[in-house]
């Protein structure tokens, strides 16, 4: 309704335009450039005060504290399953968690940056994602995982391998989440995500590569630079980025 509206108004700028013009033939492009911006003024005052208006009702919607603090939520809820996109080999999903969001602090640093644990990410909010950073209108999704030495890619099923043979595992529901908080937020906002592997044991780590721009493969020792580098400068805090994830964090 608000793009029509807008709409109409500029067709009646430009109707207004054209009449003038043709009621005073020897009028000169000083004065058509004055009649533009007196009759394009109000259109660029009520959009601004639309804009202003958005911006104060996210605002007072964020939870007392969330711009003030930067690390959000904990993982008192995540836990292992059969549900999880991507699980690790060995060791408890919880403890490699633990591990990838003792990393995530060292991003705090920054006062632009903000972290959550424990996601709801997707429509019906199972499994839930480890972590989120986010800064400015930047969101990864970040989940972590411990395989053992090999090399390991995602096949065109989204299925992923480890010397060529199937793993059980695949980055469906990861997709489905990017693409689940691509949709929750404006178009003027990126979400991708970003998966850490620990090693669990001595030996080649290959990671998977190429496949999709919207997950990203890290061991413990390049994720955190990785990170630093989409999130680096003093960027402006997004409101929707906020309200959206905390609402959606399972333990504030």
């Amino acid at each position: 309704m608000a793009a029509l509206v807008s709409l109409t108004g500029w067709l009646m700028t430009v109707a207004c335009l054209v009449a003038v013009v043709s009621l005073v033939p020897d009028i000169g492009w000083a004065e058509i450039g004055y009649i533009v911006v007196l009759c394009a003024a109000p259109q660029c005052a009520i959009l601004a005060t639309r804009h202003v208006r958005s911006s104060m009702r996210l605002h007072a919607s964020l939870p007392a504290g969330v711009i003030e603090r930067h690390l959000h939520g904990n993982l008192d809820a995540f836990s292992d399953g059969l549900l999880r996109p991507l699980r690790s080999i060995g060791t408890a999903a919880a403890d490699v968690a633990v591990q990838t969001g003792a990393l995530l602090i060292g991003l705090i640093n920054n006062p632009s940056v903000h972290v959550f644990h424990c996601i709801r990410a997707t429509p019906n909010h199972i499994p839930v994602v480890a972590h989120a950073v986010t800064a400015g209108r930047t969101v990864t999704l970040v989940e972590s995982v411990a395989w053992p030495p090999g090399h390991y890619h995602v096949d065109l099923d989204g299925r992923v391998r480890c010397d060529g043979f199937y793993i059980g595992q695949s980055v469906d529901l990861l997709l489905a989440a990017v693409r689940y908080w691509r949709a929750a937020l404006p178009r003027t906002h990126r979400v991708t995500a970003l998966v850490v592997v620990h090693p669990t044991a001595l030996g080649p780590l290959a990671l998977p590569t190429g496949l999709t721009s919207e997950i990203e493969w890290a061991d413990p020792e390049t994720a955190l630079g990785r990170l630093r580098g989409r999130t680096a400068g003093r960027l402006p805090v997004s409101p929707h980025v906020l309200a959206t994830l905390a609402t959606a964090t399972v333990s504030p």
